[in-house]
């Protein structure tokens, strides 16, 4: 349950997460070089329902519910080119749909799709020493609490629980 200091709002938030995430890996050779390459796949299904009430334990006055299903391949490998000198390079493909639905009739669906990929090399000087230079992209796609918004109304001290109207956008980066 959370509630408003300043309010008689309360509301009460369950979350339920299943995921699968298996992955192969595989120790073979590239041009005689020794080569281990990683291959995954990750689904996460997930869902968030927040019901609303007047007061503590009261009946339910509006309702949310936040869906999320998030499915990714990968693929990693890493080369020994020298002893000490290994190279490594991957990518991943995810896709993530999520879907919010009020007691109010308001709705929210939105898919995005997103491709990265990393290179890097680096050399062990020494058993304690290892220097690198990686260069890469990523993103990061928006949690099912980050779908939701809290406004307080200073007027009336009440607290107002919603969802988001427009879309997140997921953030991206490289380094």
């Amino acid at each position: 349950w959370f509630s408003n200091w300043f309010s008689e709002g309360f509301d009460q938030r369950q979350t339920a997460s299943v995921s699968l995430t298996p992955r192969l890996q595989w120790r073979h050779r590239i041009a005689d070089l020794p080569s281990r390459t990683v291959f995954g796949f990750d689904r996460y299904d997930a869902s968030l329902d927040n019901d609303k009430s007047n007061q503590l334990s009261g009946p339910v006055v509006r309702t949310v519910r936040i869906g999320q299903l998030s499915e990714a391949l990968y693929v990693q490998n890493q080369t020994t080119l020298a002893p000490g000198l290994t190279l490594t390079a991957g990518g991943r493909q995810q896709g993530l749909e999520q879907s919010v639905h009020d007691s109010l009739g308001q709705t929210l669906g939105q898919r995005f799709d997103r491709r990265v990929g990393d290179l890097g090399l680096s050399w062990r000087l020494a058993p304690a020493l290892r220097v690198f230079v990686r260069t890469g992209s990523t993103f990061r796609f928006a949690s099912l609490d980050e779908l939701t918004t809290f406004k307080f109304d200073p007027d009336t001290f009440e607290s107002k629980t919603g969802f988001v109207t427009r879309p997140v956008r997921p953030e991206r980066g490289a380094y």
